[in-house]
């Protein structure tokens, strides 16, 4: 009985090392995609720029029509460049890049795009308040 253990720990050691070839130097790594959660851009627009880190293919897509992204698909390491116009809209903005690549992975990058300079000052006057705005 112990015969047949030691037999069997033997071929399971065997294969998860990824065989017995001696000849075989070359080790096996796991597909990786790595890169920062979040990025922000100011409100009165611009450009933001990020790394990917990977060791393979992966590709980008965003549902949000306000931000360009280049490049949107690549191979190992790449520098990403988020670009956006000036946010009008008077609120912040947010959207989800999601990147996927490899087998079954999966990464997401949270973008915001604060609100302009001159409309995050803004104060408006409350309606109780009787006093008139300087």
């Amino acid at each position: 009985m112990m015969k047949r253990f030691i037999y069997l720990v033997t071929i399971l050691l065997v294969a998860c090392s990824g065989g017995g070839d001696s000849d075989d130097n070359t080790t096996m790594s796991k597909e990786f995609i790595n890169t920062i959660q979040e990025v922000e851009i100011l409100g009165d627009g611009g450009s933001q720029q990020f790394d990917i880190k990977s060791n393979c293919s992966w590709s980008i897509s965003k549902s949000a029509e306000w931000l360009g992204v280049t490049p949107t698909s690549g191979t190992n390491n790449e520098t990403i460049t988020l670009t956006a116009g000036r946010n009008t809209t008077g609120e912040e903005r947010v959207t989800v890049l999601t990147i996927e690549g490899g087998k079954d992975l999966k990464k997401k990058v949270i973008v915001t795009q604060t609100k302009p300079a001159d409309l995050t000052n803004t104060m408006v006057p409350d309606k109780d308040d009787n006093t008139p705005p300087s």
